[in-house]
């Protein structure tokens, strides 16, 4: 015989639901004090948080068109709406409106062989800034209307091979799909030769690969020197959490290939003795560019400068446009931002607590009126408990016995709504009639009475409990007809 499994829950307070338990009493005592503390604490930190968003000084430029500039001889300005300055005490007489150009070469701004002599595009960007920046200054690359946050594109990578393992084509095909590597097939397809990509996936093939330069400030005021160049460094951009993911690569030359969209900085598309596979735990902008972002309008950092000051005065920028932005309509900056304790600028936190500070002032006013106006005496529940005890006792009769219901009490109505704050209804069945003990001492006996036409006996018996009132249920009975 099959032994029948006990599905029976353990004899224990949590699966048996005895743990223990408080409901607060929502008392005009106890709600009023919170809304006003709530509504105290939350503007005014908004307000502290809002105004150390705005003292961040910010300058943004769209570099997106640069392009279309090319060969030009003289800057043009960037249109109205492709630039925003945020200054805490900007002096618009001492404000350049940014402007740039483009030209054409052959060699890269991070110094880097082009070993298949290809033409980058390079932007010019100058501005100006009207007050110093103190430090750290960050600079970051933001881009418009890509979605990392894809799901196929979230998961198209192998973490076993940024690891440092020497992963094969079959055991990142699963993860990186279509871009996983690279099929060949030779003898009419009786040999098929799979090379992976290092790295593999939709994030690092689609990697930001504009190159910035830094900053060169021009003419400096009160000095002899020419331009003075204001370095960016790329070490510690990463989170230290990321770090730890990237390890040394494991693939010979010859045992990987690069992404299409890295190809063009390696020899005819190939890693080589003199062009090997890149070491990714040293190269934080990818690292940076593998941490994808939530939302389509995002910004990544790409170097810092903790150490000097930004004087003011008139900067240019260089940049190696390789990122193909407007192919899905998207755009591309460069943001130069400070920081305070909160990160970045970015006024919805602030906002949102003000707006959450004035709704719980805002309602503590509301009920604090209504209960001065029109207040309800603690302890008289005849608008609230007395109207849904009789429902509840009706409800009862209805549900259960469809006949006749007879409600009766021990006690007077009036000392049970005195007392209907502590009401605690339960069924007890004895023999033909159901007893609801109501508190201590009052009872209200339903007996059971069944005819023949059930239904019609519901239908009426719930009709005529509709207008009974407290003392009513109590003190008389109820007769479906």
């Amino acid at each position: 015989m099959t032994e029948l499994r006990n599905r029976r829950p353990a004899n224990t307070a949590f699966k048996q639901q005895r743990l223990k338990n408080w409901q607060p009493l929502l008392t005009p005592k106890t709600v009023l004090p919170t809304l006003f503390i709530v509504g105290i604490i939350f503007a005014p930190l908004g307000g502290l948080f809002l105004y150390a968003s705005e003292s961040l000084n910010e300058i943004t430029i769209d570099y997106t068109h640069c392009a279309d500039k090319l060969n030009g001889t003289s800057l043009e300005q960037v249109p109205t709406g492709s630039w925003e300055y945020k200054f805490t005490s900007a002096n618009i007489t001492k404000t350049m409106i940014p402007g740039y150009r483009a030209y054409q070469t052959t060699s890269f701004l991070d110094n880097l062989p082009n070993p298949n002599n290809i033409t980058v595009t390079r932007c010019v960007i100058e501005f100006s800034i009207p007050v110093p920046l103190n430090t750290p200054i960050f600079l970051y690359y933001r881009l418009t209307n890509f979605y990392q946050n894809h799901r196929k594109y979230v998961k198209s990578y192998d973490q076993a091979q940024l690891a440092g393992k020497g992963s094969t084509y079959d055991d990142i095909a699963l993860d990186c799909a279509k871009a996983a590597g690279v099929e060949v097939t030779k003898a009419a397809g009786v040999e098929v030769t799979k090379t992976p990509y290092y790295p593999c996936g939709l994030i690092a093939a689609s990697m930001f690969n504009d190159t910035i330069g830094n900053l060169v400030l021009l003419n400096p005021s009160g000095t002899s020197a020419g331009n003075i160049t204001y370095n960016f460094s790329s070490v510690g951009i990463a989170w230290p959490d990321d770090k730890t993911r990237y390890k040394p690569p494991a693939y010979k030359p010859d045992e990987a290939l690069p992404p299409a969209t890295w190809a063009l900085r390696y020899p005819n598309g190939t890693y080589t003795v003199e062009y090997p596979p890149p070491d990714l735990s040293l190269d934080e902008h990818f690292q940076v560019w593998m941490r994808t972002s939530w939302y389509p309008t995002f910004r990544k950092l790409w170097g810092k400068n903790t150490q000097t000051p930004m004087e003011a005065g008139s900067y240019r920028i260089e940049i190696d446009m390789n990122y193909p932005i407007t192919v899905y309509g998207g755009t591309k900056s460069i943001v130069i931002s400070g920081t305070s304790f909160l990160g970045t600028r970015s006024s919805f936190m602030g906002l949102a607590w003000i707006t959450m500070g004035c709704i719980c002032a805002g309602l503590g006013v509301i009920f604090l009126a209504g209960n001065c106006f029109k207040p309800r005496v603690a302890g008289r529940m005849e608008g609230m408990v007395g109207r849904a005890l009789d429902i509840w006792l009706c409800q009862k009769c209805v549900d259960k016995y469809f006949g006749r219901c007879s409600l009766r009490s021990s006690r007077g109505s009036k000392r049970m709504l005195t007392n209907a704050h502590r009401l605690t209804p339960f069924l007890l069945r004895v023999g033909n009639s159901v007893t609801t003990r109501i508190s201590r001492g009052t009872r209200a006996t339903a007996v059971r009475s069944p005819g023949p036409n059930i239904r019609s006996r519901r239908d009426a018996f719930g009709e005529s409990c509709k207008d009974l009132g407290a003392g009513q249920v109590l003190g008389g009975e109820c007769v479906g007809k």
